[in-house]
């Protein structure tokens, strides 16, 4: 495994900070749009979530955003749309460490809407995820 994947280098950090501040505000103008109704998020190379020195990988970071989110419009009394995930890596051991950590942080319950996990290939995942997104 490359060292990147292990240990949340400069550039990784900065990658994860841009995917928090752009979810942040996209997430909240969406989910308070009555054009809109549940929104759907994929990581297809989500990784174990977290990297030796503690750094948080997409995964979570992702997660901490909606359930912020989430919260924060309920306790507004603002409409809530439901924050569905898939989580994919072609590694199943990286799934399990995820499935882990997202339960140690409590970072997902189910009123918040629906969480997908897989441990396939993403190019014979993406045709299934197409078809999902064409059927909404």
């Amino acid at each position: 495994m490359k060292e990147s994947q292990q240990t949340m280098m400069q550039h990784s950090e900065v990658k994860i900070q841009l995917l928090r501040l752009y979810l942040e505000r996209y997430l909240n103008v969406l989910s308070v749009s009555k054009f809109f109704g549940d929104i759907h998020l994929y990581d297809l190379f989500c990784g174990e979530g977290t990297y030796e020195n503690n750094g948080k990988g997409s995964p979570i970071v992702i997660l901490e955003t909606i359930k912020n989110t989430y919260f924060a419009n309920k306790t507004k009394g603002v409409k809530i749309d439901r924050f569905n995930c898939r989580f994919n890596d072609i590694e199943s051991w990286k799934i399990e460490k995820l499935k882990a950590e997202i339960v140690k942080r409590k970072l997902h319950y189910p009123e918040i809407g629906e969480l997908k996990y897989s441990e396939k290939d993403y190019q014979i995942l993406l045709p299934d995820i197409v078809n999902e997104i064409n059927s909404f």
